[in-house]
């Protein structure tokens, strides 16, 4: 089953292969991911050497990694006939995430006649972001968003911008806008960009630091940022194993340093490790331990702007 197309049919065939009838038979699937939990396949009676379908069409979360779902079904039967419980593994095609990179430069507020170097008080400033993804997934559902970080006397008035999708290579602006006021004690403050698909949950987060005296900002304007990019080495991890443990190794790579990387296997976090030469690449070499089931591995990894990237997939240790 691949995710190209989120809405698929689950079908469940009941034959009577006895000599008595099924009365009220009910199959009812059990799985840890929620949208393939608690589905009814009602067949009702079924007289010997018949058989019956039933058919539940389910709409599958775009951000379902690739993996081998185990699906159990249990049966219930009106004179408690039922069958036993049986399980089917179904094979899921994750789909490939996009990345995020951006720029951003400050608009002159409308109004103002004598150029100044200082943010004006008082004004509606714009703030353009330009958001590309390199990656090699579409975002389907992509929005960006500034906040204000609990500084008083900073106000956002445009703070959230819808962006749809945008195709791998794709660029596409956000604009916002912000003011101060005279109540603003510090010479700096600071705004935080986000930009985050909400289907796939694919997310790119950054502060920026505004000079209220010269108008410069930090990360500098009018250039691109990115998150580091991960890749993983040969072989790559399988979707199945019998190993306790499995062994990851991978490249972390960015346009300026890599900063750490740390790696979580399901809610624990099993490796932190930091770059002491704060080069621009990283190798990463870990064993991580395995559960019996599917173990969710999450590799994430920081530059010196503490731009994060992540890349996430499931290892069935059975």
């Amino acid at each position: 089953m691949k995710l190209s197309k989120n809405e698929i049919s689950l079908n469940l065939n009941a034959k009577n292969i006895g000599t008595g009838d099924f009365c009220k038979l009910v199959g009812i699937s059990d799985a840890k991911e929620p949208v393939f939990k608690n589905k009814e396949f009602v067949f009702g009676k079924i007289e010997p050497a018949a058989s019956k379908k039933w058919e539940i069409p389910l709409k599958i979360p775009k951000s379902m990694d690739s993996q081998n779902l185990p699906i159990t079904i249990k049966f219930h039967e009106a004179d408690s006939n039922q069958p036993s419980p049986f399980k089917v593994i179904i094979p899921v095609e994750g789909l490939y995430e996009p990345q995020f990179v951006y720029s951003f430069n400050i608009g002159t507020p409308l109004n103002i006649k004598v150029p100044t170097s200082a943010i004006p008080v008082g004004k509606t400033i714009p703030l353009t972001v330009e958001i590309k993804n390199t990656g090699k997934g579409a975002a389907s559902n992509a929005f960006a968003i500034i906040k204000n970080l609990d500084t008083k006397g900073v106000f956002i008035d445009t703070g959230r911008a819808s962006l749809g999708k945008i195709q791998p290579g794709e660029s596409k602006s956000a604009s916002f806008k912000f003011h101060i006021e005279p109540s603003l004690s510090k010479s700096t403050f600071e705004l935080e960009l986000t930009v985050l698909d909400q289907d796939l949950l694919t997310a790119l987060s950054e502060k920026i630091e505004f000079n209220v005296g010269n108008s410069t900002t930090e990360p500098a304007a009018n250039q691109w940022y990115e998150g580091p990019h991960i890749t993983l080495g040969q072989p790559v991890p399988p979707i199945t194993t019998v190993a306790q443990k499995q062994r990851i190794q991978a490249t972390i790579s960015d346009d300026q340093q890599v900063k750490d990387y740390f790696i979580y296997v399901g809610e624990d976090k099993i490796i932190y490790s930091s770059n002491p030469e704060n080069s621009s690449t990283y190798k990463l070499d870990a064993e991580l331990p395995l559960k019996t089931g599917n173990n969710l591995i999450s590799i994430f990894a920081r530059d010196n702007q503490d731009m994060m990237t992540r890349q996430s997939f499931i290892v069935e240790k059975k």
